[in-house]
């Protein structure tokens, strides 16, 4: 097969949602809407030296995936459910939440988008940044991923 054009593609339309704590048999998940921003840091693994007394020079093996951190950033909306479920993890102390992304089809698939679920801890929240006369009040928020990387499921 030859190469004829680029699939690249705009997420308009993707969807992170939030559920409930880790270990809830059926989750349901709550759309977390006005979001303009969602950056992730990447997945990197631990470097684990195994250097011994016949290595020749340095050795090193892949140790833990660590997930890394998701950051979001939108518009306040404070009758969001979505955003008020956001508020709710950052202020339990204790517990991961399950959440998804879930993108748009992309060219060449005509069912489903990519879909990347994972668990994390709401470690940082700012339900506005900054008050000015001339911009909207927009959030931010950071999820700190447990367990591993986000586990893709392909589009179809």
């Amino acid at each position: 097969m030859s190469y004829t054009e680029s699939k690249a593609f705009q997420p308009i339309g993707a969807q992170l949602s939030i559920g409930p704590i880790v270990g809830t048999v059926t989750p349901t998940y709550t759309p977390i809407y006005e979001i303009s921003d969602v950056t992730w840091g990447g997945a990197d693994f631990d470097k684990v030296d195994v250097t011994n007394l016949n290595s020749t020079g340095k050795e090193k093996r892949k140790g833990l995936v660590d997930g890394g951190q998701f950051t979001i950033k939108g518009n306040t909306v404070n009758s969001d459910a979505g955003q008020t479920a956001l508020a709710a993890a950052f202020a339990d102390k204790q517990n991961p939440y399950l959440f998804t992304l879930q993108f748009p089809t992309a060219p060449g698939q005509t069912t489903t988008g990519d879909k990347y679920s994972f668990a994390g801890l709401v470690i940082k929240a700012a339900p506005f940044d900054n008050v000015n006369a001339t911009k909207t009040l927009q959030f931010e928020y950071t999820i700190e991923i447990t367990n591993g990387a986000p586990v893709l499921t392909a589009g179809s």
